[in-house]
């Protein structure tokens, strides 16, 4: 995952165009494996 979100960098200030989908999938990831709500994340 990690090397994923790292992978491309488009050079230009502002938000990440590609890594929404990514983000997403992590964070609930961390939910599940964590047992926590996303608001304690």
């Amino acid at each position: 995952m990690i090397q994923l979100w790292n992978q491309i960098k488009h050079g230009n200030h502002g938000r990440p165009h590609l890594f929404s989908y990514l983000a997403i999938t992590t964070v609930l990831m961390a939910k599940c494996v964590f047992l926590m709500s996303l608001r304690s994340l």
